[in-house]
């Protein structure tokens, strides 16, 4: 789903799009935009 991170003294995020899909999360492209990684 969605796992928050620090990085570089931020609170950054990598996005797994294939479980949040499962769950039935949508995410928008712009969220999606600002992930450090978006895994399919």
């Amino acid at each position: 789903m969605i796992h928050f991170v620090i990085f570089e003294d931020r609170v950054r995020f990598h996005v797994d799009l294939g479980q949040a899909s499962r769950s039935g999360v949508a995410l928008s492209s712009k969220l999606l935009s600002l992930a450090l990684t978006v895994r399919r």
